[in-house]
């Protein structure tokens, strides 16, 4: 799946159960991140689009929808990432 970064950048994710499961979450998941914004998980790329440590992209209601990362997190759970309230994940 292609998305558009922060910035503008078309990057291509990995919506799999396989990649994303690791970071704690599944494509589509509805979630509230560390700060209080809300998103979707969109998949797992590279950090820096191209090359990098993968790491899981996510896309913020603030951000006009388009993607950015967390960190070094690997579980953004453990991050302080849940789901929003009302929400099920995806894949339960």
């Amino acid at each position: 799946m292609k998305i558009k970064a922060i910035g503008g950048d078309i990057i291509k994710v990995d919506i799999s159960d396989r990649a994303c499961q690791p970071f704690g979450f599944a494509h589509g998941d509805k979630v509230i991140d560390p700060f209080g914004n809300k998103g979707t998980i969109m998949g797992v790329a590279p950090k820096y689009y191209d090359h990098g440590p993968d790491t899981l992209w996510y896309a913020t209601d603030s951000d006009g929808n388009q993607a950015g990362y967390w960190g070094e997190d690997k579980n953004y759970r453990d991050a302080g990432f849940r789901l929003a309230e009302g929400e099920q994940e995806v894949n339960s």
